[in-house]
């Protein structure tokens, strides 16, 4: 299997982390990553995020660029995610 190169890793405190991976800048972190920028929640993705969160899981999310392409539940199985310009589905 060959990997993308990632390159540019760094911590953004109390948020989360970013790096760029194969020419793109991916941020991971909980909803404070969300909420430090402008980043768009598809809807599907935002009520799966709001439920596990009142249930008391953690969530976190994957961000390229303003758009956040997936939301999950680590440890989990299951998650909300999307592809480049699609639509969302659940796994």
């Amino acid at each position: 299997m060959n990997l993308p190169a990632v390159s540019e890793f760094s911590a953004i405190p109390g948020q989360g982390v970013q790096a760029e991976i194969g020419g793109k800048v991916l941020r991971v972190g909980g909803p404070r990553l969300l909420e430090s920028g402008r980043v768009q929640v598809p809807e599907e993705r935002s009520r799966l995020a709001h439920r596990w969160g009142e249930q008391g899981q953690t969530v976190v999310y994957l961000v390229e660029e303003d758009r956040a392409q997936a939301a999950f539940r680590p440890g989990r199985r299951d998650a909300a995610v999307g592809h480049l310009g699609g639509d969302a589905h659940r796994r």
